[in-house]
C-alpha cells in the first residue's frame, strides 16, 4: 500500500463520512482505483467509499468494474436490511418471552450512523443473563426457525443461524478472558438503561459503551488487528456523543486501557481531521491497515510474542493452550479440571490429524529472526500502547 493509496482512501472516507469536499484536482487513476478497492474490501469498508467515488463521478458508470463494485454494494445494503429484520423479529420474541436483553457491537453502533448500510457486520450479537439463556434459545428455535450449532465453540456466547443463514451470538457474558478487562466487563448489567418502547430491551450506558468498544478493539489489537471499521465507530461515537477525548473515562482508567484509548482517539483523529501523528499512531496504524478487517497471521505471533513475554514463551502457549483458552474447546474443563493434561494430549492428537502442525511450524517461522535479535528491553508497540502488563 502506498501513501498514495492511504491519502485518497481517506480523503474519500472523510468525504463519506464529514461530507469535507476532497481536495482540489483531486482524480484517481485506474490504478489508484484497484488499489484502493482492494484495501476498502480488506477492511469491509467497500461500500463507504464507492459511495463517494459514484457521488463524486471519480468512475465511469460505463467502466465494467464500476457495474461489479455497484452489484456488491448492492448486496451490502440487501446484507444489512436483513441483518436489521432479524434483529427487530429476535427483538419480538425476546419481548414475547419477557427476557431481558442487550444489543451489543455493530448491533448498536449502527444506529448511530447516518445511514444503517453505512455500518457493515457479520452477525448481530445480543446480551441476555445466563439464567435465561436456554429459554431464550428455545424461543428462537421454535418461534423463528434458529439452529444451534454446537461446533462453533466460546466460552461467553452461544452460536444460532437463521434459515436465511444469519450468524446470531447470543452472550450470556462479555468477559474475554482477559484479567485487565474481565472484572468490569462483567459488571456490565449495572451499566445498562431501558430502550425507548421496550419494556425488556436495554442499552449500554454512553460512557460504558464507548469503554466496552475500546475494551473489544484492545483484545482485537492484541490478537493481530481489528481493521479500520472500529475506528470509524470510534469517529462516529465521539460526534454522536460529543465525547470530550481530553477527558478519562473512569472504566478505561479503571482497566488500564488509556494508552490504548489516546492512540485509537489520536489515530482517528490523525485519519478524519488530518491531525499530525506522533510515532506510536503511526505504528499502530501500520499495525491496522496491513492486518486487514480481522488481523494477519504475522501481526497475531508479533502481538502474542510480545504479550506472552518472547518467542520461547509464545511457543509454549502454543503447545500448552493455558486453561482459560482451553477450557472453550473442552467445557467439562470447567467442573473437572483434573481433565487438563487429557484436554492438551486430545487437542495434540486433532492437531495432527487436521494438518495444523504446519501452521504452527509458519507461526515459529514468523519474524524469527528478529524474535532471536530481539532486545527485550526495546519499546514495542504493544507495551507503548500500554497492553502489556
Amino acid at each position: 500500500m502506498t501513501a498514495r493509496t492511504k491519502d485518497a482512501l481517506f480523503a474519500l472516507i472523510r468525504n463519506e463520512l464529514n461530507h469535507e469536499p476532497l481536495p482540489n484536482a483531486f482524480s484517481l487513476t485506474e490504478v489508484d482505483v484497484r488499489e484502493i478497492i482492494q484495501l476498502a474490501k480488506e477492511h469491509d469498508i467497500l461500500q463507504l467509499v464507492f459511495d463517494a467515488i459514484s457521488r463524486n463521478s471519480l468512475m465511469s458508470k460505463q467502466d465494467a468494474l464500476y457495474q461489479s463494485l455497484r452489484n456488491r454494494c448492492a448486496g451490502v445494503v440487501a446484507r444489512v436490511m436483513r441483518l436489521e429484520y432479524e434483529q427487530a423479529e429476535i427483538t419480538k420474541i425476546l419481548e414475547t418471552v419477557e427476557i431481558p436483553f442487550v444489543f451489543l457491537k455493530g448491533s448498536m453502533i449502527r444506529t448511530i450512523y447516518a445511514q444503517s448500510w453505512m455500518r457493515t457486520s457479520c452477525d448481530i450479537d445480543i446480551l441476555v443473563h445466563e439464567e435465561h439463556l436456554n429459554t431464550a434459545i428455545a424461543a428462537l428455535t421454535s418461534n423463528l426457525g434458529y439452529t444451534k450449532r454446537d461446533d462453533i465453540r466460546s466460552d461467553h456466547d452461544i452460536s444460532l443461524f437463521s434459515q436465511s443463514g444469519v450468524h446470531l451470538e447470543l452472550h450470556y457474558t462479555i468477559a474475554e478472558a482477559m484479567e485487565q478487562l474481565d472484572p468490569m466487563l462483567l459488571q456490565v448489567w449495572d451499566y445498562v438503561e431501558p430502550l425507548e418502547n421496550s419494556a425488556f430491551g436495554y442499552q449500554l450506558t454512553t460512557e460504558y459503551f464507548v469503554f466496552y468498544h475500546i475494551a473489544h478493539m484492545a483484545k482485537h489489537v492484541m490478537h493481530g488487528g481489528c481493521g479500520i471499521r472500529p475506528f470509524l465507530d470510534l469517529w462516529v461515537l465521539k460526534n454522536h456523543f460529543n465525547l470530550d477525548t481530553t477527558e478519562e473515562n473512569r472504566f478505561i482508567k479503571i482497566c488500564g486501557l488509556s494508552k490504548f484509548s489516546n492512540a485509537s482517539f489520536g489515530l482517528v483523529e490523525h485519519w478524519m481531521e488530518n491531525r499530525p501523528a506522533d510515532q506510536t499512531e503511526k505504528d499502530l496504524e501500520n499495525f491496522i491497515l496491513t492486518g486487514g478487517c480481522y488481523g494477519s497471521l504475522e501481526n497475531r505471533v508479533t502481538a502474542q510474542q510480545e504479550l506472552r513475554g518472547g518467542r520461547v514463551k509464545y511457543l509454549l502457549s502454543r503447545i500448552f493452550l493455558p486453561y482459560k483458552e482451553i477450557k472453550t474447546l473442552y467445557p467439562i474443563l470447567k467442573r473437572y479440571r483434573g481433565l487438563l493434561p487429557f484436554a492438551e494430549v486430545h487437542r495434540w492428537w486433532k492437531l495432527i490429524i487436521q494438518g495444523r502442525v504446519v501452521r504452527l511450524k509458519a507461526e515459529m517461522r514468523i519474524r524469527e529472526t528478529d524474535a532471536m535479535g530481539q532486545d527485550e528491553s526495546a519499546d514495542t508497540l504493544m507495551s507503548r500502547l500500554g497492553l502489556v502488563n
